[in-house]
């Protein structure tokens, strides 16, 4: 009966092919004994060394690999092999060092790195720098230490004036006792000297500020005391200085520039009250600065009206559009005269009134059209602003003749303060902008 069964086990062993995974454990006989002399898988080894017959890869001395099984029949799986692997819960590359694992490959949300103490945060890591906050970010067990990348020198302030001493420093994160965040005291046996410190008696020699200049010396040759000079560095800054648009107060009067009444090489700005670039002569401001509405220019002879301005096309509608003293030029038709009113004339007048002159056609005699000339364009009410030299503004109110941007006055009003800087055109008032001027002294 045995050598029956083993007569069985041969003849199912040879029909498979040398090599091939038969995917059963190594051959037995029927009492459950590894049969010796039979290699099943053909890999050199025999069933009774081979710690699994079944397949070809496994057999004593074969290369280990990561793969769960003992490759090399010696009682362990993937000795030498596995990976160290940790949860990185915050994605900043660095896990936590409490879960560690093992394993071939890394598990979803791990990494090969540990050390992070605190994986709820991705700027705290081994590899974050150091900052002034209070907490351990480079995770190396101490916190806010001197390298942190915001750290701030300290000066020695031994007489506790808030001033230290520029040649005893720490640095640190937080105020060392006996410091203070500013230097440059020169006496820190006393808290009267300190940068800052106040030096009104001109008579005392002490320097209390540490400038370098005591309240009685003139730095800078200008004549005045540094206690009485509010710029003991600048010869041209003292009291009764020309005042200049430089942006300093250079006659001490706690002024600067176009905010002194008394300041000099100031520019004249126009108001633009049209706002298309070019200033008329109603506004006028002299400052370091433009204001707002304000232009270098006087040149815009209608500032009402946007489209008048020098440069700009001249149409046929009465007024001097381009601003240069001629009106409708280049743009008009020829009247003639029409003495029979038969619609047609022989004779010439001046080019494009803003109405048909009376008595006059626009078809010679010899033509015989009878079409007739565009309806004039209407008048319109202007109310303009001027200013006398002492300051006085008259306002006046008119109606425009064709061609002229003037007309006989219908009221005149003489007011002290400036006006609003405000035209009134076809009845509606529109505000563009607010000037001042200062009235005469």
């Amino acid at each position: 009966m045995r050598c029956a069964s083993l007569l069985a086990v041969l003849f199912l062993a040879g029909c498979r092919t040398p090599g091939e995974d038969s995917g059963k454990d190594p051959v037995k006989d029927d009492t459950g004994t590894v049969v010796s002399g039979v290699d099943a898988d053909g890999d050199g080894f025999e069933s009774d060394v081979d710690c699994d017959d079944a397949d070809v890869t496994i057999y004593p001395g074969a290369a280990e690999v990561c793969d769960g099984l003992d490759n090399n029949c010696n009682q362990e799986v993937d000795e030498g092999l596995l990976s160290t692997w940790f949860l990185d819960a915050d994605g900043d590359g660095h896990g936590n060092p409490d879960t560690e694992v093992d394993a071939c490959n890394a598990p979803d949300g791990h990494v090969e790195v540990g050390g992070d103490c605190d994986d709820l945060e991705d700027g705290i890591h081994p590899n974050a720098s150091e900052v002034c906050d209070g907490v351990d970010n480079d995770c190396d067990g101490a916190t806010d230490e001197d390298d942190a990348t915001d750290v701030a020198t300290w000066y020695q302030d031994a007489d506790g004036d808030g001033f230290g001493v520029d040649d005893t420093t720490e640095t640190a994160c937080n105020e060392p006792a006996g410091y203070a965040l500013v230097g440059g005291d020169c006496d820190d046996a006393d808290p009267a000297y300190h940068p800052g410190a106040s030096e009104a008696d001109c008579t005392d020699p002490a320097d209390y500020n540490c400038d370098g200049s005591v309240g009685y010396a003139d730095a800078d040759g200008d004549g005045f005391a540094a206690c009485e000079d509010c710029d003991d560095a600048v010869a041209t800054t003292y009291e009764g200085a020309e005042e200049t648009c430089d942006g300093v107060d250079n006659d001490c009067d706690s002024l600067v520039d176009s905010d002194d009444p008394d300041v000099t090489g100031t520019t004249a700005y126009y108001g633009d009250a049209d706002g298309d670039g070019y200033g008329g002569q109603q506004f006028q401001v002299a400052a370091c600065e433009a204001p707002a509405g304000y232009v270098t220019n006087s040149d815009d002879c209608d500032d009402v009206d946007s489209a008048s301005h020098p440069g700009a096309s001249e149409v046929c509608d009465g007024a001097d559009n381009d601003c240069d003293a001629d009106v409708d030029e280049g743009v008009g038709s020829t009247w003639y005269q029409d003495s029979d009113s038969d619609g047609f004339g022989n004779g010439a007048s001046p080019p494009c009134p803003v109405m048909r002159p009376a008595g006059m056609w626009a078809t010679p005699w010899t033509a015989t059209t009878s079409a007739r000339p565009p309806t004039p364009a209407p008048t319109r009410s202007v109310t303009r602003w001027t200013t006398t030299a002492t300051a006085r503004w008259t306002r006046t109110r008119s109606t425009p003749r064709p061609g002229t941007s003037t007309g006989t006055p219908m009221a005149t009003e003489a007011l002290r303060a400036a006006p609003p800087l405000a035209m009134h055109r076809q009845g509606t008032r529109t505000t563009l902008q607010t000037a001042t001027m200062q009235t005469a002294r």
